[in-house]
């Protein structure tokens, strides 16, 4: 799975490219990597879902995005699941 193709075609289409949008797809390559086994996750992981977590003015989560799903959300419960 590479999301990288994917930011480079909206990217090049001039659709925005959100900060967040980038550390989502940073967080799902390393979860890609360790094969989504989230209690393999490593500390880098877990700094980018502290930023989304945080909600500063770049990172924060906003309610008319095609972001359905508040991944930070998903991420904390899969993680709690064992």
């Amino acid at each position: 799975m590479s999301l990288s193709p994917m930011m480079a075609f909206t990217e090049k289409n001039q659709t925005e490219v959100t900060p967040r949008n980038k550390t989502i797809m940073k967080f799902f390559s390393l979860a890609d990597k360790s094969g989504f086994v989230f209690s393999r996750l490593n500390g880098k992981c877990h700094e980018h879902l502290s930023e989304l977590k945080t909600g500063n003015n770049a990172q924060a989560w906003e309610y008319f995005s095609p972001e359905l799903i508040i991944v930070h959300h998903w991420a904390e419960e899969k993680m709690q699941k064992k």
